[in-house]
């Protein structure tokens, strides 16, 4: 086994870290071995600490299997690790709308509406966790704001300040 796996990284000019990945996903998705894609996730964290892209690869793997409980520990220390990184704050605000913590969700949604990203996205998560905690005047406002937004990037509403140059 080793000496084919030494054979395929040499022909192909794989590192450790690619391997693992592929590795990982073959036991998981082709293999349906979860406890064996957990190993390689977990040796690719090793390999990798501290790294946020590494830490959501894992939290999402943790998401799939049910375990939310230690995706929220690989998630947050992503986090914090780099709080600039908008997929992995996205991915965070949405676990947290998973385990009812819907105020802490608003807090990063907002940060990341402030910063634009994923305009259409994260109204309509602002308004799935303002929902949630029973805030209905917010959850309605974020979710016309999310649809108003789609509608326009589909060209179906003017942009904005554009409607009467379109009559």
């Amino acid at each position: 086994m080793r000496e084919r796996d030494h054979l395929i990284e040499k022909h192909i000019s794989e590192d450790v870290t690619a391997r693992n990945e592929r590795l990982a996903f073959e036991e998981e998705f082709l293999k349906d071995n979860a406890p064996k894609a957990e190993k390689y996730l977990v040796d690719l964290i090793k390999a990798n600490e501290g790294d946020s892209k590494t830490m959501l690869k894992l939290s999402r793997f943790y998401m799939r299997q049910g375990k939310l409980e230690k995706a929220e520990v690989y998630l947050r220390d992503a986090f914090a690790f780099d709080n600039e990184n908008q997929e992995v704050a996205l991915a965070y605000a949405c676990l947290l709308c998973q385990v009812n913590r819907y105020l802490e969700a608003q807090v990063i949604l907002t940060h990341l509406l402030e910063s634009g990203y994923k305009f259409v996205t994260v109204n309509m998560l602002l308004s799935i966790a303002y929902t949630m905690s029973n805030d209905s005047l917010m959850s309605d406002k974020y979710a016309a704001i999310s649809e108003i937004a789609q509608l326009r990037e589909s060209n179906r509403l003017a942009p904005l300040g554009k409607a009467r140059e379109m009559l």
